[in-house]
Formats: structure tokens, sequence, C-alpha cells
């Protein structure tokens, strides 16, 4: 397929992400179930996974894997620091860990035997997800079957699928967050400095805005 055609292509999947009604409506595990569906079809991988973090970084959980072959979604596994310590590393402090040949690069070989050759993997392109106090997460594209180059522009790609992520989750937060405590921040960052924040409202806030209680360390 011609450069042009597949910058096209991938412009208009990031624009069908922009516009997506479950980001928007705060919908966050339809929206991952979206966006590793589009991942898939565009960066021509077999599977892409969005992984978070636990409460103090000793693992990643699966909270969304999508396998193309299939069309399966699942969830639910973990991968440990203490096993994978060089991966974890990379993970806090790369915009994003490129493995044309994941089994053989220093990233990412320590998932050779347990991993990469379980599934067939050969090649990795993974993107942190980021909130303002680090990474919380990761999206990880995975080819399977023989190695590849990845471009400059998949890397693009794969670093907006990220951002996109991160601002679903603060979508999510925004849609849980109480209506009267929403108003006030509102309030405070709109108005002149002159000018007092406006009071919190006495309305009681409705079940859906309610914060869900525990999960994965997505803040």
């Amino acid at each position: 397929m011609p450069e042009k055609t597949l910058l096209r292509k991938r412009n208009q999947q990031l624009l069908q992400l922009a516009c997506s009604e479950a980001m928007h409506s705060g919908n966050f595990h339809k929206f991952l179930h979206e966006v590793v569906q589009i991942s898939s079809e565009t960066l021509d991988v077999e599977r892409v996974g969005v992984w978070f973090y636990n409460s103090d970084h000793s693992k990643i959980f699966c909270e969304c894997l999508y396998e193309r072959g299939t069309g399966k979604f699942t969830k639910g596994f973990d991968l440990s620091a203490r096993q994978y310590p060089q991966y974890f590393k990379a993970l806090a402090e790369r915009r994003a860990i490129v493995a044309d040949d994941a089994q053989h690069d220093k990233d990412t070989q320590e998932f050779t035997e347990n991993y990469l050759k379980k599934f067939d993997i050969r090649s990795m392109l993974d993107a942190p997800i980021r909130r303002t106090r680090g990474v919380v997460g990761i999206v990880c594209h995975e080819h399977i079957g023989s190695a590849r180059h990845w471009t400059a522009e998949e890397e693009q790609f794969a670093a907006t699928i990220s951002d996109f992520i991160t601002m679903a989750l603060q979508e999510r937060e925004r849609k849980t967050a109480p209506v009267s405590g929403w108003i006030t921040q509102v309030a405070k960052k709109l108005l002149p400095a002159a000018i007092k924040p406006v009071p919190s409202c006495e309305c009681q806030p409705r079940d859906s805005d309610k914060t869900v209680g525990d999960r994965p360390d997505f803040a």
C-alpha cells in the first residue's frame, strides 16, 4: 500500500478514536475495545493489549487484549517486575519500546521463553501510558510470524494511541467525580482570579456519577 494511503488510513482511524462516543461518555472499557481493535487493523498486527500497573508498580495487569485472528478480547493475566526487570526499567524511562527482533532485544528478550515463543511473537512496539505522576500503563503491539521493522510513523501512531488512553482515563474520572466537586473545579479554572470560586451546589450526585471502586492503578 502506498505510503500516502497508509498515512491517510492512520489519520482516519485516529479521527475515529477522537470522536469516539465511548471515550466522551466515560465508557472506558468499551473505548479500550475500540482502541485495541483499531490499532491492530491499522498497524496490521495480530495482538494488541492494554496493561496497567498495580499500586506499587511491581506488576502490570492486562486490562484488554485483542487477538485479530480470532476476534477475541481477553483480560486478567499479569507480568511482574521481579521476573522482567529490564522491561520494567525501559517502560519507566522511554517514550516507546521498539523491538524489531523481540526475542533478542535487550529490553524484551526476558519474555522469550515464557511469553514470546508461546505466542510466536517476533516484534514488539510498546508505548507507555502516562499521567502527570508518571507511567501508569502500556499499550503493546505484538507482531507474530516473522521479525518486523517498525517505522517512525508507526512509532508515532503507537504513542498517539497511548495519549488517547490517557485522555479516556481523564474523561472517565470527570464523569465519575461527584457533581458538586466537579463544578467547583471547573469554576476555579475558568473564572478570573479576582472572582471567588462558585460554591459547591447542594445537589446529590447521580448513581452513574459516583466514584467507582477499587481497580488497577489507572490514576
